[in-house]
């Protein structure tokens, strides 16, 4: 087995030790993502404007500073949340990656809807939430089908070695 398909069985398990379904496996983790979009949401209305405001107040010196204040949260969070076998410290480490990623996109949120470009951040929430839910809810009606298109999907992001490059 591999590293993957060893943490996948790890994480069927509940925390009682009873093993769980695919679909449901499936349904937790798409619960998962609909709370980080739907946090994200939360951050950009409540402090857009407020982080446009403190990075525009920001000296390079303040830039470089808080790029890495945003930054070394995120590795660590990724890191946390695949190494972790407890699906509590993982989720922990998922909110490591979600609340600073969600400050700085709330700052973009805010500049778009500052130059009146609402609709298009409207949409961009709404058909993200509706493909993710389309996804989910696919991936639990037809979780043998997702599970086969791993490979699929890594040979589609994988550059292409055409005749003409020998």
């Amino acid at each position: 087995m591999s590293w993957s398909s060893d943490r996948k069985a790890y994480r069927f398990q509940e925390v009682v030790g009873e093993e769980i379904s695919e679909k449901k496996y499936n349904m937790v983790l798409g619960g998962t993502v609909f709370y980080g979009l739907f946090l994200n949401v939360i951050l950009c209305a409540l402090f857009g404007d407020a982080m446009v405001e403190w990075m525009t107040g920001l000296s390079r010196g303040g830039m470089i500073f808080m790029s890495i204040l945003m930054v070394v949260p995120v590795i660590i969070g990724g890191i946390v949340a695949s190494v972790s076998h407890n699906p509590v410290v993982s989720f922990i480490g998922y909110n490591l990656v979600v609340l600073p990623l969600g400050l700085l996109v709330s700052s973009s949120v805010s500049l778009y809807l500052q130059a009146g470009m609402g609709d298009i951040v409207f949409q961009a929430i709404v058909y993200t939430a509706a493909i993710t839910f389309i996804m989910i809810a696919l991936a639990c009606a037809f979780p043998n089908f997702f599970a086969r298109l791993g490979g699929l999907l890594l040979g589609a992001l994988s550059p292409a070695v055409s005749e003409d490059s020998e």
